[in-house]
């Protein structure tokens, strides 16, 4: 009898350590996530974007005043040097393109606008896939800075230079969260300025029959 009650003790007192040691796991885990939301709510947010949360981005075309771009520009438009935040005025002669407001955060842009700053050469288009896919084909003039050597060379976000014109960021479409990421970076990390994410990515713009580019990073 005493050896069996050992043993009863023995087990009790096992399932009490394992109930503590799982209490003491959902306690680190619901003040982990706490303390990673305070930091998102900061200014800039700080921590971790969750993978099942939901993106709360700015579309363009949702925006005041925003027109849209023809889903081809015929005629390029210039880029006013003399605006500080680099602002596009048209070419004569040729449709405008819808003016990037400074928002402070990533905004939402369709094939059709990505289309029209290619075209007019007014935007530096950032592919953040990694190096190989780039190869293998990109949006031609593209520059290649995959997320991951960003988040890991804060540098080169610093010395991306686009020279008064907006950012657009692509990647892989569909799920692929890289250019958002990279985006945030470039807003939050090194204060650019009129950075716009392109979610249709590399996909859709492949898809439309748009001119495409193949080879190494430049």
């Amino acid at each position: 009898m005493p050896e069996m009650l050992s043993a009863e003790g023995k087990s009790a007192a096992s399932e009490s350590l394992g109930r503590g040691v799982i209490a003491i796991v959902i306690t680190g885990v619901v003040l982990g996530l706490a303390h990673n939301q305070m930091g998102r709510a900061g200014k800039p947010p700080r921590g971790l974007t969750w993978i099942a949360e939901k993106k709360d981005i700015v579309e363009l075309e949702n925006l005041p005043g925003a027109s849209g771009a023809e889903e081809r520009s015929t005629s390029p438009a210039a880029v006013d040097l003399d605006d500080p935040l680099g602002g596009v005025v048209a070419a004569e002669g040729g449709a405008s393109l819808p003016e990037i407001p400074d928002l402070g955060q990533p905004i939402e842009v369709k094939v059709s606008v990505v289309k029209a700053f290619f075209d007019a050469g007014a935007a530096l288009i950032v592919d953040s896939r990694d190096a190989e896919d780039f190869a293998q084909g990109h949006i031609p003039g593209a520059l290649n800075l995959p997320y991951e050597q960003a988040a890991s060379d804060p540098a080169r976000l610093e010395a991306l230079d686009p020279g008064g014109r907006p950012l657009i960021i692509y990647c892989g479409g569909g799920t692929c969260e890289a250019s958002m990421r990279l985006a945030e970076a470039l807003l939050y990390q090194a204060g650019k300025r009129r950075v716009l994410v392109y979610e249709g990515g590399w996909p859709e713009w492949t898809e439309r029959g748009y001119p495409v580019e193949k080879g190494t990073p430049r």
